[in-house]
């Protein structure tokens, strides 16, 4: 949670390591640092007696991108806790652009607010400066001129071991000069190569820190970063978002300030960094150049130092290390020369080791017996630096061997064997590691696993009365038969945790009917029970009876074998002789006229036979869309980008024919608004014969209708539409100041047409007016509407429920509460939520609650179930959305607890939906069937149109509020519905968009 995580870390371990992160993702994607912030954000760019301001993602994306900088220095960085948990960063620094000449210094400050997993930037403001910088000096002239410069702290916490990356003067080693030809883009931004032409001795203060007097915030923070992260639901709503901006603590990534060791004695034993940790010296150390080896071989080091007897080899470090961090660990062992570390990251090996040169051999011996040791959160191996007899061997090199040879990795044949192949644990088939960048995950493991468990109705699902089609475990498409396959085997999979609850599985469906064929496999997180399907198919016949469907000789086939398979992803690229565990990714190729409806996994590099998976003729197909990002990842050596996607029909409701096949979308290069490489299921079968009767109906709603419970301190309640028509509800006209009265069926409202503000419903104006604000509870009911959905192989059955008034809503800002007065109020509410039933079994699947102008979908197995499958509906206070759970909900940021509270709990005022419900309209069952009311047709507001002054309110309200706070603030009323406002009373459930469309979410 953001508290806890907030908790834990303080603004000098937050804000470098967001500067880094933030400008190395500036340089390397810049199309990419939009993921820093959140809709809630807001950026300022000043430029002299000029400035431009965005508040919306595509404004910040656009603004970023505009920027033309072909030079960046950074000189200081600031960080300081701030309100509500964030940290305020300053960044100074000078930059160079094609938009003008020579360099200009700027001042960059970002808001971070904390989130779930870390941060995003809220508030940013970058200002150029009128002042003009003189052309950039050298280094090493630029750290003559800084040398004696005293640093300044940004604010005051316990000293911390490693650097204070929050003190300027550590700025100029943290972040380094950017030098570029002045019409190129940005192309390289790099660790400062802080050379200093005195002797380093002098630099470097040693201190030694007892054990008892162990920083514990420190062990806090040590602890916190060694342990995995949990990954976050990413709503396609997009909420909560998860960014780049997720910056700290994500497993195998930890801040560079939090790694140091004590001063080495011979009593002294090896001992973690975390339990022995020494204090911060505020001098800055002689730190050599960081290589990073990207797409060749490196040249193997040992051959340029032949014969040294000084320096010492270390394998095994984490990749997020720098040069910094080895300084701090082993300057505790002895004397390091200048320029006596050489670091070597292969990211195309996934091997990172350095090279330390001492001044003495004893040095060398202290960090031998040292070893092995911990460093940046990894077990790190030191040894001595032996010489090489050639270059070119690969036998005794250090670092990799030949490409497809043999793969050990380390400094030699068999001799590290054990230390650098694939590990093996509790009988699984090995374990790979993957570089991740969404759902922040930094690193995750392959492996084979156990089989999650799987969820179940509270009870048994009863028999339902004889009906057509439904709950019958197959339904007729047209030409093809198709039936639910929810048992599967695990292929492949990744986690980001040790339990392997963090993580995404792929599945091929098993237990298939004979006569059925498979469409493509299956994906879901680890975190939820395995409760998903895939569809199934088979033809029709024209020798199965009753059936005006059915495929001929005359015609193509309706399913046909792919004819050939195209790799899509491979997550070791084929680059490990250990296959046994690698995930590649199959594109069935279809023959022509024929489309592919879903993707193949497997965990060898083998293609699958053509027979596992069926393409269908393309008329019996429908478009599909990319739905929620699952997972966004590359592969292992060369880094391929690699996104998996659920998928849903294009054409959703009650008039869409798309039927979902269960499947996953992947790609690498995929751009939303292209055109996927699969498709779904057609229903052509106009009978709709899986949707359920008039009885069935009324069984699934008293099986499964839900339990709708009212704030215990609600003043607003339900009741029947009859009641408030029957108590003195009146219809207005445009330009008529008198009311007319309203018949208890509405039989005299104007039905059809358009909400053209040419009429409206309002309250009584005589003494009744108050009560029938106040509602009815005896009255109330459920207003059902029952629909298809994907395809008519699912039905929802949409529950609407009816308020005479919408009380004014409650204003959270932070710690406070602050009653509206006026805003969020208005006369006829109409909130639903929605039941989403299986046409195969008749198995309740999710539910859809309905929050003002959206809503979420929520699985069956995360209900609130109150007696056999009747789930929970919590209504909220005033405003009557719908929950799942009781709680505190925000209508605005629920990262900065800025928004209109939505209160949602238990008390005795409840609607048993079960019993007390009236059906009023399933169009799929023709005319007659059901009764209609007359009031259904009403089009048009159920309130009047009342303009408050809502704007001076608001205004008053963030008039209070922190300066930097007020942007995002406005932003985030701004966003908010009109209906909240109270400046128009809402329409009737059938004007709205949902009511033949799929609901908003």
């Amino acid at each position: 949670m953001a508290t806890q995580y907030a908790a834990q870390v303080s603004a000098t371990q937050v804000g470098p390591y967001f500067v880094q992160q933030y400008y190395q993702v500036f340089q390397q994607q810049k199309d990419f640092v939009y993921q820093f912030y959140n809709e809630a954000s807001s950026m300022v760019r000043v430029d002299g007696v000029t400035s431009q301001s965005a508040s919306e993602m595509v404004e910040i994306h656009q603004m970023i991108t505009s920027l033309n900088f072909t030079g960046i220095e950074i000189k200081t960085i600031n960080s300081l806790d701030s309100w509500n948990r964030g940290v305020l960063v300053v960044v100074s620094g000078s930059v160079k652009s094609r938009d003008f000449s020579g360099w200009r210094k700027f001042v960059q400050t970002f808001f971070l607010a904390p989130q779930e997993k870390g941060y995003f930037v809220l508030n940013d403001i970058f200002h150029l400066l009128d002042e003009e910088v003189p052309d950039q000096l050298p280094p090493s002239a630029v750290l003559e001129q800084e040398h004696d410069y005293q640093p300044a702290i940004s604010t005051h916490h316990p000293e911390l071991p490693g650097s204070d990356y929050a003190l300027e003067e550590e700025a100029g080693v943290y972040v380094d000069s950017v030098h570029i030809e002045e019409d190129v883009p940005v192309e390289e931004y790099s660790f400062q190569e802080y050379q200093e032409e005195q002797d380093p001795e002098a630099e470097i203060v040693e201190e030694d820190t007892p054990l008892e007097d162990t920083n514990p915030l420190l062990q806090s923070v040590a602890e916190t970063a060694q342990e995995p992260v949990p990954a976050i639901e990413e709503p396609v709503e997009e909420p909560p978002k998860l960014t780049y901006a997720s910056i700290l603590l994500a497993k195998g990534k930890v801040a560079p300030s939090v790694s140091s060791r004590p001063s080495f004695t011979q009593s002294t034993p090896p001992a973690s960094d975390w339990n022995h940790a020494s204090q911060p010296s505020l001098q800055q150390y002689p730190v050599t150049s960081v290589v990073v080896d990207t797409d060749v071989d490196a040249v193997d080091e040992s051959s340029q130092l032949e014969g040294e007897s000084k320096s010492v080899y270390v394998r095994n470090l984490p990749p997020t290390v720098t040069n910094v961090d080895i300084l701090q660990e082993f300057r505790t062992f002895g004397k390091i020369k200048h320029d006596g570390v050489v670091l070597r990251n292969r990211k195309d090996a996934d091997v990172c080791y350095a090279f330390v040169e001492f001044e003495d051999v004893q040095s060398v011996q202290n960090a031998i017996k040292a070893s092995p040791i911990q460093l940046a959160g990894k077990q790190v191996y030191i040894e001595e630096r032996r010489p090489n007899t050639s270059s070119t061997s690969h036998g005794r090199g250090r670092g990799r061997g030949g490409r497809f040879g043999g793969r050990t990795l380390g400094r030699g044949g068999d001799q590290n064997a054990k230390d650098n192949n694939r590990s093996k644990i509790n009988g699984f088939r090995g374990i790979k590691m993957l570089e991740c960048s969404c759902l922040n995950w930094s690193r995750v493991t392959y492996v084979w696993q156990n089989e999650p468990a799987t969820f179940s109705l509270p009870a048994p699902i009863p028999q339902w009365p004889q009906g057509s089609g439904f709950g019958s475990l197959k339904i007729r498409l047209g030409e093809l038969e198709v039936c639910e396959v929810t048992k599967f085997e695990f292929v492949w999979g990744f986690n980001m945790s040790q339990h392997g609850k963090q993580g995404i599985s792929f599945y091929k469906p098993i237990g298939i009917p004979d006569g059925f064929f498979n469409l493509g496999h299956y994906c879901q997180s680890n975190e939820k029970p395995l409760r998903g399907f895939v569809l199934v198919a088979g033809e029709m016949f024209k020798s199965e009876p009753g059936h005006c469907c059915y495929s001929s000789s005359d015609s193509m086939p309706a399913l046909m074998t792919p004819v050939d398979y195209t790799l899509v992803w491979c997550s070791d690229d084929g680059g490990d002789e250990n296959f046994d565990t690698c995930g590649c990714f199959w594109l069935p190729q279809p023959p022509e006229g024929y489309k592919s409806l879903g993707f193949v996994v497997t965990n060898r590099p083998e293609k699958p036979q053509l027979g596992e998976i069926r393409c269908v003729r393309a008329d019996l197909t429908d478009k599909c869309e990319a739905y929620r990002l699952i997972v966004n990842t590359h592969s292992k050596f060369l880094k391929v980008p690699f996104k998996v996607w659920s998928t849903r029909p294009l054409h959703r409701g009650m008039r869409g024919r798309g039927v979902s096949v269960g499947s996953f979308f992947c790609s690498g290069h995929w751009i939303p608004g292209e055109e996927l490489d699969i498709a779904c299921l057609k229903n052509l079968d106009n009978s709709l014969h899986a949707m359920p009767n008039l009885d069935q109906i009324r069984a699934l709603i008293r099986h499964y209708g839900p339990t709708v419970f009212f704030h215990p301190d609600e003043a607003f309640l339900p009741s029947s539409v009859s009641w408030f028509f029957q108590n003195g509800a009146l219809l207005y006209r445009k330009g008529d100041s008198i009311g007319v009265a309203i018949d208890s069926e509405g039989s005299n409202l104007p039905r059809g047409g358009t909400n053209d503000g040419e009429y409206w419903i309002d309250l009584p104006t005589d003494g009744r007016k108050k009560r029938v604000k106040h509602g009815n509870f005896e009255s109330s009911k459920l207003y059902i509407h029952v629909k298809p959905a994907s395809g008519g192989t699912y039905t929802d059955i949409v529950m609407w429920v009816f308020c005479p008034f919408n009380g004014p809503g409650t204003l959270k800002v932070g710690l406070m509460n602050i009653s509206l007065s006026k805003i969020g109020q208005h006369v006829g509410d109409w909130e639903h939520f929605t039941l989403r039933i299986s046409n195969f079994t008749g198995e309740l699947w999710s539910i859809y609650f309905s929050q003002h102008s959206g809503g979420v979908w929520v699985e069956a197995f995360d209900l609130e179930f109150i007696e056999g499958n009747k789930a929970v509906i919590y209504s909220s206070k005033s405003g009557h959305a719908s929950y799942p759970h009781p709680g505190n909900y925000i209508q605005g940021s629920t990262k900065l607890e800025i928004g209109v509270r939505n209160d949602a709990a238990r008390s005795h005022f409840y609607v048993d939906s079960s019993t007390q419900f009236e059906i009023v309209a399933a169009e799929y069952l023709g005319d007659g069937v059901v009764n209609e009311p007359s009031w259904l047709q009403f089009m048009r507001g159920w309130g009047p149109k009342v303009i408050y002054d809502s704007r001076t309110e608001l205004d008053k309200i963030i008039s209070f509020l922190p300066l930097m706070l007020r942007y995002s603030i406005q932003n985030i009323f701004s966003k908010l519905p009109m209906e909240l406002y109270g400046e128009e009373g809402p329409t009737g459930p059938m004007e709205k968009n949902n009511w033949v469309g799929d609901e908003r979410c």
